[in-house]
């Protein structure tokens, strides 16, 4: 139970940093200046580096934790518990529980990819745009941040589900509800960094 919690909440902190920095991002539909301005003002804030930190940890947290998760469950295989468990679950929701571990390597993997393009190479926040259409309009980085956003979205397609089911959100009532919205959410980032790539594309 308290791994399962860890990780939701873990989880919790990590999609609330996903969600805003989609928000962040969906602004260079509107213009360059829109987004250079937004990385701005974003950058002056003093709450940014206390942010970072509790995100670092985060991702810290959610890594073993799932990890851990995932071993227990491969020792459970074979009970009448986990028998009962698995056939209680959709196709979909057994193949995104199953690629747990698969999508979050893919996650980790396209991290590194990001931070070494955004993060780890020097530039002017008021440059952020240039910089994210100068990555994203080549097309085999544009097909790896596609691949990143569908891992996302797999991911959360569980990783959303269960943080409804351990926080005790919609449940006993609403969980058809919960499980719908938590897959509707997950689909709605992924393709929501998917649509960056498309913009930067077809950008001249």
């Amino acid at each position: 139970m308290v791994l399962k919690l860890a990780a939701a909440l873990s989880g919790l902190v990590l999609i609330l940093f996903v969600g805003f920095h989609l928000a962040t991002n969906l602004l260079l539909w509107r213009g360059a200046d829109a987004l250079d301005r937004a990385a701005i003002a974003l950058h002056n804030q003093l709450w940014l580096p206390v942010a970072e930190v509790i995100v670092l940890g985060a991702i810290a947290v959610h890594f073993l934790t799932v990890l851990m998760l995932a071993w227990r469950n491969r020792q459970a295989r074979g009970t009448q518990a986990y028998a009962q468990w698995q056939s209680k679950q959709t196709s979909w929701l057994q193949w995104a529980a199953t690629s747990t571990v698969f999508s979050g390597s893919g996650l980790a993997l396209f991290l590194m990819l990001h931070l070494r393009h955004f993060r780890w190479t020097p530039h002017d926040p008021g440059d952020t745009a240039a910089l994210v259409i100068q990555t994203l309009h080549k097309p085999m980085l544009a097909i790896a941040y596609g691949l990143g956003a569908t891992f996302l979205a797999l991911h959360l397609s569980h990783g959303l589900r269960s943080l409804v089911r351990s926080l005790g959100l919609f449940y006993p009532k609403w969980a058809g509800v919960g499980q719908r919205l938590a897959i509707a959410i997950a689909i709605g980032l992924g393709l929501g960094f998917s649509s960056l790539s498309v913009l930067a594309i077809g950008l001249p």
